[in-house]
């Protein structure tokens, strides 16, 4: 990844923070999965090639925030 790649992806996660404390009350309190869910939805083993940056910060909200 070039530091120019760095950079941009490093202010789109700063900017995925700040929205999500923006509309944190909007958010359950408590987990919405059961024990095990989480770790259910993750590939057994790590990829060969590492994955884009796109789908790592669409997996934020796929995955951990179930926007």
């Amino acid at each position: 990844m070039s530091s120019e790649e760095f950079r941009r992806f490093g202010h789109e996660l700063i900017d995925w923070i700040s929205n999500y404390f923006e509309h944190v009350e909007e958010l359950p309190v408590l987990s919405q999965i059961e024990p095990g869910d989480l770790k259910a939805q993750l590939p057994a083993s790590p990829p060969e090639k590492g994955e884009s940056m796109e789908a790592i910060i669409a997996d934020l909200d796929r995955v951990i925030v179930r926007h």
